[in-house]
């Protein structure tokens, strides 16, 4: 049986299946181009989808999947639709900007995390990020960022800036166990903005340019729909603020492997959904190449899928969640598509390695550069 989630609206096992992803049944939602043999477009104004006002729609009956004889390349679909305003109408200014391709999205930047090779570098710090530095990985990711001190977080800007180093995203908001948008949203709204307010500051005085939202759970006591409407109106007030903080929101799709998942954002349909609605620059999705590897039919498609919303990438192989090559993902292809789709942000080393003390970190550093992410003389040095 394919890997999916559960109609959120129904409860049934009836999910659709386009380039990978498996999608809600709902009123509408957005399509990957190239998928696609026909289909009627509608101008929907719909109150049973508030978060989508006077957009166009496709509705599922009106969708029929390629037929052998005929395949609508991605740079047709969207001559067509861009001449007939359809983009635009949809996803707004923010799809341009991503898919629009850059004359040079430059090499792919990897980011590593304190700790990650502490045996080579040593327990301080500050050589450990020398360390990095020496060896070409001019990016941090510090997951736990906020739950450092304030003295802490502005001597990091200070030293990364000093090694011409990036602050990469780190857990901003990670409400695992709250409703954030259920029935609560109202009274709780205060509570819900003082959280994002203090992670916004966070990243304001360390300099990180992004960090990562996990923003709660469902309430099954009210609709997916209402509860999709309350975020996307808080987000994009947010969203706003973030802009002139110049700090991106990393929404991170959660599945953990149930079919019925109790997050907000459990899969990466969701995501794609939901960055689309908020439709600003700022808000983009978080892909973990591992976790979609154990949930997406097709990893590929769904990254291509994704690429519009995507603001940062995580690797980790599949199965064991170590380095590249230690397990079935192609991340030879993986590069390369991330090349062609123009990708500019960073690749995290969000993994562990498969070998333990020195061996297992001279390994992680042989395996990037078998892929070309770090020069040969830099692993030696």
């Amino acid at each position: 049986m394919g890997r999916g989630i559960r109609n959120r609206k129904t409860g049934q096992d009836g999910n659709v299946k386009l380039g990978g992803l498996r999608r809600d049944r709902r009123e509408c939602f957005f399509i990957r181009a190239g998928c696609i043999s026909s289909v009627k477009l509608v101008k929907m104004n719909n109150p049973a989808s508030p978060y989508f006002p006077n957009s166009f729609a496709l509705p599922l009956e009106e969708l029929t999947l390629p037929s052998s004889s005929f395949q609508l390349k991605r740079r047709t679909f969207l001559q067509t639709t861009l001449a007939g305003g359809l983009l635009s109408a949809t996803c707004g200014t923010s799809l341009f900007a991503a898919i629009g391709a850059s004359p040079s999205a430059g090499p792919l930047r990897l980011a590593s995390h304190f700790g990650q090779f502490r045996r080579l570098a040593g327990d301080d710090w500050r050589t450990q990020l020398d360390f990095l530095a020496e060896r070409g990985i001019h990016a941090l990711q510090e997951n736990a960022l906020a739950s450092r001190s304030e003295a802490f977080q502005w001597e990091l800007r200070r030293e990364l800036k000093r090694r011409g180093m990036e602050l990469g995203p780190f857990v901003g908001v990670a409400e695992y166990g709250r409703e954030m948008f259920g029935t609560r949203f109202g009274a709780d709204r205060l509570r819900t903005q003082a959280i994002h307010q203090s992670a916004l500051t966070v990243a304001r005085r360390s300099g990180a340019t992004s960090m990562i939202v996990v923003p709660g759970k469902l309430d099954p006591t009210l609709s997916y729909e209402q509860q999709f409407h309350n975020a996307i109106h808080f987000y994009r007030q947010l969203a706003n603020e973030c802009d002139r903080a110049k700090v991106t929101l990393l929404f991170e799709p959660l599945h953990h492997g149930t079919m019925n998942s109790t997050m907000f954002v459990s899969s990466l349909a969701e995501a794609i959904d939901f960055c689309a609605a908020v439709d600003h620059p700022r808000c983009r999705l978080l892909f973990d190449v591992y976790q979609q590897h154990q949930q997406l039919d097709d990893l590929f498609a769904g990254l291509d899928a994704a690429s519009p919303w995507i603001g940062h990438v995580e690797l980790g192989d599949s199965h064991g969640r170590k380095e590249p090559g230690t397990g079935s993902i192609d991340f030879t292809r993986l590069c390369h598509q991330l090349r062609k789709l123009n990708y500019s942000g960073l690749l995290a080393l969000e993994h562990g390695n498969s070998l333990p003390g020195e061996r297992g970190e001279r390994q992680l550093l042989a395996a990037y550069q078998q892929l070309g992410l770090i020069e040969t003389d830099l692993v030696t040095a």
